[in-house]
Parts: structure tokens; sequence; C-alpha cells
């Protein structure tokens, strides 16, 4: 089985088999002109780890950029899911936050809803 993924101007092929793989490579540089990264390691933003059978894919670098964009570079990590006792987490005041611009507020519940997804 050969599967291809293209988005805009990006491509994956994966197959379980060599001699697959170097047809469909051959059959897309006859009419294209394109360039063999080799095994993929970013796609989209995303890392992937490959390792043996597994695939790892994580979104850390897009996740590490949006804690610099926001100021939350150095924020205190909780575990997820949250604990049993979340109302005992935000007890402390200064752990709150006041939302005082809404479309930055918008902005980052959007990305955040981009690494959930």
């Amino acid at each position: 089985m050969t599967i291809v993924l293209v988005w805009v101007d990006d491509i994956i092929i994966t197959t379980n088999r060599d001699s697959s793989l170097e047809d469909v490579k051959r059959g897309l540089t006859s009419r294209f002109k394109m360039k063999d990264l080799g095994e993929i390691s970013m796609f989209l933003g995303m890392r992937f780890i490959c390792e043996g059978d597994v695939i790892k894919i994580n979104q850390s670098k897009y996740i590490e950029k949006m804690l610099m964009k926001y100021g939350m570079k150095d924020c205190k990590a909780r575990s997820t899911p949250c604990e049993m006792n979340v109302d005992k987490v935000f007890e402390n005041p200064e752990d709150q936050i006041e939302v005082t611009d809404a479309r930055l507020y918008r902005e980052t519940v959007r990305s955040l809803i981009y690494v959930m997804t």
C-alpha cells in the first residue's frame, strides 16, 4: 500500500515497499519539479520521530513559539488532565490574570485550539 499526502507544495509519500516508493517518486519527478528531502522530520510545523514501526508526532516547536509570542515562556506547567481539585489550583490570586485585550485573548484561544486538533 502507498499513501501520498499533499498540502499545497509539500508532499509525503509512505509505503510498505521500497520499490513502490521509487515507482511513485519516478512518476512524480517525470511530471513535476521536486526534491527528495529524505526521511520526514518536520511537516506543517509538526515534528515526526520515526522509531522502528512507530511514528510519533508532536507540536513542541509550535507550542514553544506560541509561549514566546504570548509572553508565557516561564509559565508554571500543569499536568493534564487537571488534578481532581482543580478549584484549589487557582486559589492564589497571583496565578490569575485579567483579560484586558479581547483580541489577544481570542488569538491565544485560537492557537490553543489549533494545537488540540
